[in-house]
């Protein structure tokens, strides 16, 4: 860590103490991210982008505010400081702001997460073109698919992070990230212009995916979007492809959020020890996964992180609280953010293939398309597109139709939980399979 970024949040405190803060919160981030575009044979776009920013969270007289700024020339520095307090001094008081209790700032992992590469580090912008350049050319050897398009893109990126406390948190934190990508376009008699695309990313060069895995991927997607149609609105089973299961469990999961509970726009209100799925439902925040991308030894207040059950078996066993949010609904504090999100059961999960086996008449559901939720019902609908399932195998693509429902009870009806975790989100879910689901078109 650089001492640089240590010597600026420390005169920072000093400046928040000597201009009437009780308390402060002061982090400071230094971060350089390259990425390279390729198209067409050649680089399209290449860009390297430097930011340093210091934020600081203040206490004042019980009330409190929060500024950041990217000048960092240490006049400017304390000036900024003195005129954050200022205005926070008019502020209403509330009491529920505060640090955390330093006892939760005990007990970090001290585990290498495995969060910094210097491979990553060392990454020079021909080698990012070259990542490009590769998945271009992997795409390319398709003979059999009508491509109209391909692009590709790769980017690495290095982020330093320095906090520090009036009562006592210290933390520092240094992370790299590396990522490829491939889009395909393809020609269609129809007029329409398929595409899909395949990605990798993640904390270490290792991490990625090989060209020809990622193209080939691409390709087989877009191309299963070849002669589309709409089927007859009915209800179905269908699949939610382990690329997609991740955000289709964070719109669901997302109201345990503190700020929604307080605010009433939740469906999980009053919920903690109710059911809201199958037994097959768990779901656990890991933020100590080595090598994962959310991967944190303490969370945005600092409290120490630990791996917390969120469902167990379709029961609720908790919300996601800070320590203000924790405060005002007056429970206990938990963290003030998700990391890795893990369904356990898939240890004992199936493929996808044998799902597919399973079904007569469903749809596998690839991505989703616009749509929309309602936080305090729970009602959905978005719409995808997909690929038939007709007594077990994959027919005719599918598009222009919508999945509705409710999550109160959706989840109730998931009934089958893969093996083919995604690695690539810090949502690590797997292909997931719910019953009886309406699904409209023609």
């Amino acid at each position: 860590m650089s001492q640089e970024l240590k010597n600026i949040v420390e005169k920072a405190l000093e400046s928040a103490k000597k201009y009437g803060a009780q308390d402060a919160f002061v982090s400071m981030s230094k971060s350089v991210n390259v990425r390279a575009s390729w198209r067409n044979k050649k680089v399209e776009k290449l860009t390297s982008k430097g930011a340093s920013s210091l934020s600081i969270d203040l206490y004042v007289d019980g009330r409190y505010s929060s500024h950041s700024t990217s000048d960092l020339r240490p006049d400017s520095i304390e000036a900024f400081i003195k005129r954050g307090i200022d205005m926070t001094r008019i502020l209403e008081p509330d009491e529920f702001r505060g640090l955390a209790d330093p006892s939760t700032y005990e007990g970090r992992t001290t585990e290498d997460l495995k969060q910094f590469d210097p491979a990553v580090e060392t990454m020079t912008p021909d080698d990012l073109i070259a990542l490009a350049r590769d998945l271009e050319d992997a795409a390319s050897t398709h003979s059999e698919a009508p491509i109209q398009d391909i692009s590709s893109g790769a980017g690495c990126s290095r982020t330093d992070v320095y906090s520090v406390s009036t009562n006592g948190f210290v933390g520092e934190r240094k992370k790299t990230t590396v990522s490829n990508e491939v889009n395909v376009v393809l020609k269609s008699d129809d007029g329409k212009l398929p595409s899909d695309y395949g990605y990798s990313v993640g904390c270490h060069r290792a991490d990625l995916l090989d060209a020809k895995t990622l193209a080939d991927d691409a390709v087989r997607r877009a191309m299963r979007q070849l002669g589309q149609i709409k089927l007859p609105t009915k209800n179905r089973s269908v699949i939610l492809d382990n690329r997609l299961s991740g955000s289709f469990l964070w719109n669901f999961i997302d109201p345990i959020m503190g700020r929604a509970i307080d605010q009433k726009q939740s469906y999980f209100l009053d919920g903690i020890g109710k059911s809201f799925g199958s037994k097959l439902l768990t779901v656990v925040n890991m933020p100590h996964i080595p090598g994962a991308m959310n991967s944190r030894a303490y969370d945005g207040e600092g409290m120490a992180t630990r791996d917390r059950i969120l469902f167990e078996g379709g029961i609720l066993k908790e919300y996601c609280l800070s320590n203000y949010y924790a405060r005002k609904l007056k429970l206990d504090v938990t963290s003030s953010m998700m990391t890795n999100i893990v369904m356990p059961e898939s240890k004992n999960g199936i493929s996808q293939e044998e799902m597919i086996k399973g079904i007569d008449d469903g749809i596998l559901i690839t991505d989703t398309i616009g749509g929309n939720k309602d936080a305090v019902r729970g009602d959905f609908s978005y719409g995808f597109v997909g690929i038939a399932i007709e007594k077990g195998e994959l027919t005719t693509p599918v598009s222009e139709m919508n999945i509705n429902g409710n999550f109160n009870t959706f989840w109730n009806r998931l009934s089958a939980i893969g093996k083919d975790v995604f690695l690539y989100s810090n949502f690590m879910t797997p292909s997931l399979r719910i019953d009886d689901v309406a699904l409209t078109g023609a």
